[in-house]
């Protein structure tokens, strides 16, 4: 994933889509959301739930790509003279955003009830 070096723990994880599907690093883990194999009708339950809670992370992500994206200045094509600014810009941008916009993430009080009940529904039959 070239000179990612951000990540020191070997229990990162990275949250990616089908376009990662061959990062092969050990810094970190990779998570994509499966995709079913040629010749295959449907997920098994496990690969099913998996899927289901990488795609529940990845959806604040994308609506929050979404949000920045409205902004001009990176909305579009990015002049090449902001290139090495682009970490800056972004964390301006995203501090912004996380002052005057709705949060897309609200943490509650839930928090372990609602990984019981992820689990819990990970070994459960999926049925058509």
């Amino acid at each position: 994933i070239g000179n990612i070096h951000i990540f020191d723990e070997t229990t990162d994880e990275f949250i990616g889509d089908k376009g990662f599907r061959d990062a092969d690093d050990e810094r970190f883990t990779v998570r994509i959301p499966l995709s079913l194999q040629k010749g295959q009708t449907r997920l098994s339950t496990r690969d099913a739930n998996t899927k289901r809670k990488i795609t529940k992370l990845r959806n604040c992500i994308e609506r929050e790509f979404g949000r920045l994206k409205q902004w001009k200045i990176i909305g579009s094509i990015i002049d090449t003279n902001l290139i090495f600014k682009i970490g800056s810009l972004l964390k301006i941008l995203g501090a912004v955003d996380n002052i005057y916009l709705e949060l897309l993430f609200v943490p509650n009080n839930n928090g372990e009830q609602d990984i019981n009940f992820i689990k819990h529904r990970e070994v459960i039959q999926n049925v058509l």
